[in-house]
């Protein structure tokens, strides 16, 4: 265990060695570019070679310590029992030559400690520098450093795995160790406690040990680099994750984690929302004696070999609520994954599993809800989820980068896209079916949203696993039909009359006023049943909106021949039905039942009921009004119930909120509560052009859907509130969004109403003191949701002010009018302090990212040239560029106010400016996928337009940059640019001040890249000039 203590601490006094080395080469590159002195006096060294030069010494006095520790802790080879322990030695050795060389080298040439001699007497001192480091030392520099580091890491990544396989002793020994080193008695007892309770990984703790010892603001880097090996099989086998050793509790904690990153918002929303079976109906379903009906014996086939069964049937005709009745416990609200209560078929599928353990999993497409809900993504982290969590030891098999990264450094698993998803759920079900048997349900399959024929071979590859069954429903559509012919079966409709019967019946017979009329006409009454149930065509949705008009007739006192007319008038199919619920209104709610349906329509996903009522307000300015303060339960539960009322009274059940939802205790429950489409078709028959005429017709004045929905978006984020201070727990971002969302939808006619709402929306957020800089906690919160990351960076930037969000979320009206020529914002970077949050928070670690990057904005503090009152500003032309979600409006709108292209966002050695990051992001966008899309040749033509910079060192920096930080792999970077050239000589310009020629000077600099025989190495050679 020492020898291992005594190799980490080598490995930081190297990557010490290294960070100071990049300070000198830093400083190197300043002198090497630092001109003639601007002052009347040509002697005076200027003022950037002066900074270089003393930086030289500070560097120097830096690595005589470092060097010292390096001889006193190096690793003898005898002593060494590993190969890694001997490459950290031999790093060690050749990073202390190369320190002493700088040394001696800086020593040589005799600077001067005060910067004042220097600036006056330095011209020797700088010429001898030169002489002693020239261009291509420095570059030599940088390469043996960069050597060094990447080895450095492997070697430290292969060491912490072979650690973490120790017993949990030796684990503690080595963490106590690394603590006892740092000689910090105030932090000792609580650090040596957290190892105790075992909260933090080994290669955190190492981590945070390089943080004390070295640089604070390098340790992500670190972090960064060894999680890299882990995600680069090309780098060091993949380890054996299964041999770690972790105490119950971590990894039991680590498993919830690893479960919370799968997880998405609503999850089990539909399977929820699906009614539950009526009582005595769908019972046959488990008949496992001999039957002449037209089906395949369901329990037969539970307790078969047999893979796969299909469920079909007619829209309506109650395909969920059998799939929801098959695989869920009796009792009714417990989702399948809860293992609370053995499903109702649990009893036949053990028989098929025989002595396995059985594992049941359920997903239900939902066209209605989010595309989440539709598509494969949400199909793969439901089942993953629900498999994962019964079987929590198939998280290291299914995705063992993902756990090692949580095991050792306590990283969250990094947002997995859709074939990450695939792949780790066909792993996860490999392994479950090698010891368990797995039965999954799949409801909806006609409401994919993508390529019926490539769902289908997505689930027939389930199968390839023989320990898994599933049983799927849909529509018989016609790529059904042709993939699951002869597969076993059954037609809903075709064997549900007489549970329609029985529905029927009972809805009838438990009505006060029914009892009253089959009292006095018992006959008409069973004939009314009769025909009910011949007419509904095992149609469930169909017998429930009849019934429900009869049962009101009956109501209203209905003569027999009235409900007779009723019953013959009502069509059979179900979009002539709503044909006539929708004639059959009354009057008097035709405007407001048709704005219901347009504020439906607006949402891209069920509204909440609160929103809804909020939205319904009369008062224009109710929102801003409302006081800033949470609703009690009481007083949510009452709008909610008013909502039901009153869309039961105005869409006569065509939307509505389940009065169940009335009955949750809990006021997050409550909160949650939605206003949906009686069913699928209901939203498809309103989406037809023809029906929109018909609701056009029926509003009388103008309405505007967006508008209402903002302001109720206003009201939502204001009554639902926060504590003060805890931002970390902050979730109104979601209400914020929705806001955004909205506003940029608003009429023309409402524009100057909508900016008065984002105010008020602004002073919401801004009025506590204690939340000034909220808005960044919303930034990250923000940037996560549109599946982001701070390392990456792939979707984009933030600022930290509101106008930021608003032009991220393209609300061009209100960033028009709120925006100074210029665009730029004052930032408010000096109420931003990270330090405040647990610094082992996910939080913490995103918020230093971004403070560490906005805070390279105010470099420019350190040029006298330039206007200092400008240091601390922002430019809306970064939030707008670059990102995969870019608006060229929002961008037109902003460089048509003055937004500068190239305006400076980073003073470091390489100075990078909006359209140079916007040019390498479009570059790494293209060579991700060739097909660019049309609006970045807007963009791309408007910053030209408005004068970006096209000449050679500009482009040349952002291929590099398209390299460097985007992993552009340079091996792509011709084909790249060649087919970025077509896009721009297919772009037309106007004759003025820039004319047609700039097209040509682009295409010139694509043109050198675009030859078969064009070397790309140079491009990587100024990336040796940066600071890691």
């Amino acid at each position: 265990m020492a020898e291992a203590v005594a190799a980490f601490a080598v490995a930081v006094n190297i990557l010490q060695v290294i960070d100071f080395g990049a300070k000198f080469i830093n400083a190197a590159w300043k002198i090497w570019r630092s001109g003639k002195d601007s002052s009347i006096f040509p002697y005076l060294v200027n003022p950037e070679a002066v900074d270089g030069l003393c930086s030289l010494l500070a560097v120097s006095e830096d690595l005589e310590g470092i060097v010292q520790q390096l001889q006193a802790d190096i690793l003898p080879s005898s002593h060494s029992k590993d190969e890694t322990n001997d490459g950290i030695s031999l790093i060690a050795g050749e990073s202390r030559k190369v320190a002493q060389h700088i040394i001696d080298s800086i020593k040589k040439i005799g600077i001067p400690s005060e910067p004042e001699k220097i600036r006056w007497h330095g011209k020797p001192f700088l010429a001898a520098f030169k002489v002693a480091w020239k261009n291509e030392n420095i570059t030599s520099l940088q390469t043996q450093l960069d050597g060094y580091r990447s080895q450095l890491i492997l070697n430290l990544a292969v060491s912490i795995r072979s650690c973490v396989t120790k017993s949990l002793h030796n684990q503690d020994l080595i963490l106590e160790r690394l603590i006892q080193s740092r000689n910090d008695n105030n932090e000792l007892a609580s650090d040596i406690a957290q190892i105790s309770d075992r909260q933090c990984g080994l290669g955190s703790a190492l981590i945070e040990y390089y943080a004390y010892r070295g640089n604070q603001s390098e340790s992500d880097n670190l972090r960064k680099s060894l999680i890299d090996v882990i995600y680069d099989s090309s780098r060091a086998p993949a380890a054996n994750v299964l041999a770690f050793e972790l105490p119950e509790a971590r990894r039991s904690a680590l498993e919830k984690r690893f479960l919370s990153k799968i997880r998405y918002r609503d999850m089990n929303e539909r399977e929820g929302m699906v009614v539950e079976a009526h009582v005595a109906t769908f019972r046959w379903i488990f008949d496992a004696g001999e039957q002449s009906r037209p089906w395949t014996n369901f329990c037969h086939w539970l307790e078969s070999d047999q893979q796969l069964y299909w469920i079909t049937g007619k829209a309506g005709s109650g395909k969920s609520t059998l799939m929801k009745f098959v695989s869920q416990p009796i009792r009714s609200g417990v989702s399948v994954g809860s293992n609370d209560k053995k499903s109702r078929c649990t009893e036949y599928l053990l028989r098929w599993a025989k002595d396995k353990p059985l594992l049941i999993a359920s997903f239900y497409f939902w066209g209605s809800g989010r595309s989440i809900q539709t598509s494969k993504e949400g199909l793969y982290r439901t089942l993953l989820y629900q498999v994962l969590r019964a079987c929590p030891e198939a998280i290291p098999h299914a995705s063992p980068e993902a756990w090692e990264a949580l095991c050792l450094y306590d990283e969250d698993p990094r947002p997995f896209n859709e074939p990450q998803l695939r792949s780790i759920l066909a792993k996860a079900i490999a392994f479950v079916g090698s010891t368990r048997c797995l039965c999954l349900f799949i409801d909806g399959l006609d409401e994919f949203d993508g390529k019926h024929d490539d769902l289908i071979k997505l689930i027939k590859g389930f199968m390839d696993t023989p320990s898994v069954k599933i049983c799927v429903a849909s529509r018989p559509l016609s790529a059904f039909e042709r993939a699951l012919r002869g597969r076993p079966s059954l037609m809903l409709e075709e064997l549900t009359f007489d549970d329609i019967r029985e529905y029927v019946t009972s809805r009838f017979r438990s009505d006060r006023e029914f009892s009253k009329l089959q009292e006095d006409d018992g006959s008409f009454a069973e004939d009314l049943i009769r025909e009910v149930v011949q007419k509904a065509s095992g149609v469930f949705l169909w017998v429930d909106l009849v019934v429900t008009s009869l049962l009101e007739g009956i109501t209203f006192g209905d003569r027999v021949s009235d409900l007779r007319k009723r019953l013959d008038q009502l069509p059979s199919e179900l979009g002539e039905l709503y044909d006539r619920i929708l004639h059959n209104l009354d009057p008097f709610y035709h405007e407001h039942a048709a704005q219901y349906f347009y504020l439906m329509r607006a949402c891209k996903t069920p509204p909440d009921a609160l929103l809804l009522s909020f939205a319904d307000e009369d008062d224009p300015n109710f929102a801003i009004n409302l006081p800033r303060k949470p609703l009690s339960y009481k007083q949510i539960h009452n709008r909610i119930d008013i909502m039901r009322r009153r869309l039961n009274s105005r869409c006569k059940g065509l939307v509505a909120i389940s009065k169940s939802a009335l009955e949750e205790e809990d006021i997050s429950s409550l909160r949650r509560t939605t206003v949906q489409y009686l069913h699928k078709t209901v939203k498809d028959y309103m989406e037809q052009p023809g029906i929109r005429e018909k609701l056009s017709e029926m509003v009388r004045t103008p309405f505007d859907p967006y508008f209402k929905l903002c302001s109720g978006a206003l009201a939502m984020f204001k009554i639902h509130g926060h504590e003060t201070g805890q931002i970390a727990d902050f979730q109104g971002h979601r209400k914020l969004r929705r806001c955004m969302q909205y506003a940029s939808n608003v009429s023309q006619a409402n524009l100057s109403s909508m900016v008065g709402i984002l105010d008020e929306l602004e002073r919401t957020i801004s009025c506590d003191e204690a939340l000034l800089f909220n808005d960044i906690a919303v930034q990250l919160q923000l940037h996560e949701e549109l599946g982001g990351n701070w390392i990456d960076d792939d979707v984009g930037h933030f600022g930290d002010c509101f106008l930021s969000l608003a032009v991220k979320y393209g609300v061009v009206e209100y960033v028009k009018r709120k925006t100074e020529p210029g665009c730029l914002v004052r930032s408010n970077m000096s109420t931003f302090r990270p330090w405040d949050f647990p610094r082992e928070s996910q939080q913490s670690k995103n918020l230093w990212k971004l403070f560490r990057f906005q805070r390279s904005l105010r470099g420019k503090e350190r040029s006298s040239t330039e206007d200092r009152s400008s240091s601390a500003k922002w430019p809306l032309l970064l939030d707008a560029t670059p990102s995969q979600y870019t608006n060229p409006t929002m961008v037109s709108a902003l460089l048509r106010n003055g937004a500068d292209p190239n305006f400076v966002i980073s003073r470091d050695i390489d100075k990078i400016s909006i359209w140079m990051e916007t040019l390498a992001f479009v570059m790494a966008t293209y060579a991700a996928d060739p097909s660019l899309p049309d609006l970045w040749v807007e963009v791309l033509r408007a910053m030209v337009t408005h004068g970006a910079n096209i000449d050679t060192k500009t482009i040349n920096d952002a291929m590099r940059r398209a390299i460097s930080e985007y992993r552009v792999p340079s091996d792509r970077l011709k084909f790249t640019v060649s087919g970025l050239q077509q896009h721009f000589r297919s772009m037309r310009y106007e004759q003025g001040q820039y004319g047609s020629s700039f097209v040509g000077a682009i295409q010139l600099q694509f043109s050198r890249y675009s030859r078969s025989t064009y070397d790309y190495r140079h491009l990587l050679q100024p990336l040796q000039q940066r600071v890691r």
